[in-house]
Order: C-alpha cells, then sequence, then structure tokens
C-alpha cells in the first residue's frame, strides 16, 4: 500500500500511518474517530507526555521519590490500557488531489447500479470498475471546479435519473425508490451524481468535440482499413462503398477520435494530481 503523505481534512477523518505519531494501533488506512479525553482548554505539551514530565522530576528526586514516580507511571500506563480503542467508521478507498474516495462510496455506487454491469462480470470486477471509473470521474470533476457554465439542464438531470431508474428497476424487478433505500442512498443524492456526470459530459462536447476534426484522408484510410475488417468481423459480406456511408463513417471516426481526446485529456489531469489508490482484499455484498 502507498506510504505518502496525504493531506488530513478536519474532523475524524485520518490516512493510518500505523499509528505513528498517533498513538493509535495501526488501522490500515482506515477512517477513525478517536475520543478526545482532554478538557476543551487543554493545551499539550510540545515535549511529549506527562509521562516525560514525570522523567524529568524523577531525575531529582532520591530512591523513594523515584518509587513513587514509578508506581504512578505503571498506573497511568494500566489507565491508558483501558482507554477506548479507535472505532472504525470507513476506509479511505482512494484520494485525488484534496478529494477522499471512501469505500462505503463504492459500495453504495455498486449497491445502486449507476454503473451497468457487463455481461459475465462478477462483483469484484464490477466493483474494482467502479472504483476506476470514480477516480477518473473525480479527476475531472476537479478540473470542471476551475471552470463555469457547464451546469446541465435540470430537465436534462431528471430524463437521465429516471432512465437509470427505469433500467434499475427492471432488471431488479422491485421499485427504484426501494433500490434507493436498501443502498442507503437519497433521491437528492443520486440526483447529485447524475447532475456531475452530465456536467462532465457537457465539457466534453462544448469544449473537446469542436477541436476533433476529421480529413479526407483520415476518413479514407479508416474506411479501408478498420471500418472494413470490422465491417466483415460482424459477417457483412460486401462493404458499401464509401460514398454511400461516409456520413456514417464521419460519425464514427470522429466518436473515436474524441474518445481518444478525453482519454488523453484525462491522462494529462492524472500526470498533475497526486493520486493514491488503496487495493484490499475483496468484499462480497
Amino acid at each position: 500500500m502507498p506510504r505518502e503523505e496525504i493531506p488530513r481534512p478536519p474532523g475524524v477523518l485520518a490516512v493510518d500511518r500505523r499509528g505513528a505519531g498517533e498513538g493509535l494501533p495501526g488501522t490500515g488506512g482506515k477512517v477513525v474517530e478517536v475520543a478526545d479525553r482532554r478538557c476543551h482548554d487543554e493545551e499539550t505539551s510540545g515535549r511529549g507526555s506527562g509521562l516525560w514530565h514525570a522523567g524529568m522530576v524523577a531525575g531529582n528526586m532520591g530512591p523513594m521519590g523515584l518509587a513513587v514516580v514509578s508506581a504512578v507511571s505503571l498506573l497511568a500506563l494500566l489507565a491508558a490500557g483501558d482507554a477506548p480503542r479507535p472505532q472504525v467508521l470507513d476506509r479511505i478507498a482512494a484520494v485525488v488531489g484534496d478529494d477522499i474516495l471512501l469505500e462505503s462510496d463504492v459500495d453504495r455506487y455498486a449497491a445502486l447500479g449507476v454503473v451497468e454491469r457487463r455481461a459475465g462480470e462478477d462483483h469484484t470486477a464490477y466493483r474494482e470498475r467502479i472504483l476506476n471509473e470514480r477516480v477518473v470521474e473525480l479527476l475531472r470533476e476537479r478540473e470542471l471546479r476551475k471552470t463555469a457554465g457547464f451546469t446541465p439542464d435540470a430537465r436534462d438531470v431528471e430524463a437521465r435519473y429516471r432512465a437509470v431508474a427505469d433500467r434499475v428497476s427492471k432488471e431488479r424487478g422491485i421499485p427504484f425508490t426501494d433500490v434507493l433505500a436498501a443502498a442507503g442512498v437519497s433521491r437528492e443524492e443520486a440526483l447529485d451524481w447524475t447532475r456531475r456526470g452530465l456536467a462532465i459530459e457537457t465539457f466534453v462536447q462544448e469544449r473537446l468535440l469542436p477541436t476533433v476534426k476529421v480529413t479526407d484522408e483520415e476518413l479514407a484510410a479508416f474506411y479501408s482499413g478498420p471500418f472494413h475488417v470490422e465491417a466483415r468481423s460482424r459477417g457483412l459480406a460486401e462493404v458499401p462503398p464509401l460514398r454511400e456511408v461516409e456520413d456514417q463513417v464521419r460519425v464514427l471516426l470522429r466518436e473515436r477520435k474524441l474518445n481518444a481526446e478525453i482519454e488523453r485529456w484525462t491522462e494529462e489531469l492524472r500526470q498533475k494530481t497526486r493520486v493514491v489508490v488503496y487495493r484490499r482484499a475483496p468484499r462480497q455484498p
């Protein structure tokens, strides 16, 4: 597992350093909550704990005083042994820049079926794909936050949400509201996920697509090469002349060039953003 420093947000989120500097047992990349037993106005010495101070006092004492301090130290250690153990609330799945993706977020995406499962894809592979896709989405969302004007129309958001709801409800044979409840996701959260996805699509259509051009030379090369190969692999005995399918071939080639541009853009974002993904043994639903 990577061992690089990760900025810690306020609150209880913490990336495990195997207890280094925290006085906590190793928790393996978990998000923990530790009870704070100090008074609100208590200050911590810059040199360490109260035991360090007791040791300094003991250096100025005789044998009897040293015995008393040793007994106090032993009692302090015994009391510390009764302190509350850290309570695991969640685990960190990935860190993208200063954005944290929790294991519970990945689990909820998987439970909700936002990402359509591929034929024959088992739960482990499906969840791993969701994790990777969410990392990529966070990279793109970070870039979108630097720009403006890519808020999708509310009607488009509702239509996309309804399409996903209808698909999942049909696949599982239960109302989508029941799927939401079982996954622990509110309708507002699901709409927000949909909105963010559409915002990325809007950015791609308005910023990246206009930069993709298809020349006549590229069109002819694609038609005589990949297009012919794919048509025959699908059982088409005779490929129609280019003049009859030119518009369809141009659209197909432009789409592929756009996908390549999206990949290039995403890789550029990845290169300038610190990404840490925690790989763990798969958990079954």
